[in-house]
């Protein structure tokens, strides 16, 4: 039951942040006008990233990150095995010491 009911909260949160987001994006908010420290009006703001975020999750296939790397003349980037054993043991020794945070100086 209490399981259950931690699913339905988080359930309900989540729709409560993304009709949120979706008023800020489509809609709109209020932000203050300031001038000499005083209020003296408001204007209508809206927030682009928050609109790219919803076309992206709604429809992820048009509007999805797209990267591709490419070798010389739009081939396909390959690397020899000599290479990519540099490559891997080179990002071992990094991974190996990097400092540990949990340690002091």
């Amino acid at each position: 039951m209490f399981n259950e009911d931690c699913k339905t909260a988080e359930t309900m949160a989540n729709d409560l942040m993304e009709r949120e987001a979706r008023r800020r994006a489509i809609d709109g908010f209020e932000r203050p006008i300031i001038y000499q420290g005083e209020v003296t009006g408001e204007y209508t703001d809206f927030s682009d990233a928050l609109l790219t975020t919803l076309m992206k999750g709604n429809k992820p296939e048009k509007y999805k990150e797209r990267t591709q790397h490419s070798g010389s003349i739009g081939r396909p980037l390959t690397l020899d095995e000599e290479t990519k054993e540099d490559v891997v043991s080179s990002i071992l020794g990094m991974i190996k010491n990097k400092p540990d945070p949990t340690k002091g100086s």
